[in-house]
């Protein structure tokens, strides 16, 4: 995976307390409904730069994690950078080395779904990706990776979605700088924020945590950088 960024000279955010639902405008709330295309959802907002919303099925995060450890099996293993060379290295899977996994987040219309997030609620394009991965967090093995630094990603916009159900392992979550909040996803739920926020991954103390994660472009002039991935999910040259 591409690096991240640990935290440089920035202020602290001021932590507001935004009950569940709506602290926002009719003509948001307008907006945000338009993003119910298929079903009520549960959708929070913290603030204007980040949203929570259900997005994937059960199923289908299930099957993304058969798929991705199909191919970690067939390919040597979940691979990480060491810790001691790169403080903010995960253990992954790149989606555009998984044929299946890539095809699957096309026929489900991934990219139709942020781009609409994306421009309902910031007013912004995606264009491309500067990476789209799954992550895998495993408090059973001497190998795995329990925890992530404080960071900032890669790219304008960043998603993580939840593909553990929650029974599947203890502790974990994302702690956002600018909530001062530990976030807890349930399975199949996407947090969309602004790629600069100071974030990090909580130490899991039991089984194992899966993600699908994505640092999205939209900016134009970097969308057409040499290693990127498209939005078909293709590494670009």
């Amino acid at each position: 995976m591409k690096r991240l960024a640990e935290k440089g000279e920035t202020s602290q955010s001021h932590r507001e307390d935004v009950p569940r639902g709506n602290v926002v405008s009719e003509a948001d709330r307008v907006r945000f409904w338009v993003l119910n295309w298929k079903k009520k959802v549960d959708l929070t907002l913290w603030d204007s730069k980040m949203l929570r919303l259900s997005l994937f099925s059960r199923a289908a995060c299930e099957m993304l994690v058969r798929q991705a450890d199909v191919f970690a099996r067939q390919s040597g293993g979940w691979k990480g950078e060491s810790p001691s060379e790169y403080r903010e290295a995960t253990v992954d899977l790149e989606v555009d080395k998984m044929p299946k996994v890539s095809s699957m987040l096309r026929q489900w219309g991934l990219v139709g779904h942020l781009s609409e997030i994306f421009r309902c609620f910031y007013g912004q394009d995606l264009l491309a990706f500067d990476d789209v991965f799954v992550v895998r967090y495993s408090a059973n093995e001497e190998s795995g990776q329990k925890q992530l630094v404080g960071h900032v990603d890669g790219g304008d916009l960043s998603f993580m979605i939840a593909l553990s159900s929650q029974e599947e392992y203890t502790g974990g979550g994302t702690w956002f700088e600018s909530q001062d909040e530990v976030v807890h996803l349930r399975q199949g739920q996407i947090v969309t924020f602004p790629s600069k926020t100071f974030h990090k991954g909580q130490v899991i103390t039991a089984g194992v945590r899966y993600l699908l994660v994505g640092f999205c472009i939209t900016d134009s002039r970097a969308a057409k950088q040499p290693g990127n991935v498209n939005l078909d999910f293709e590494f670009c040259e």
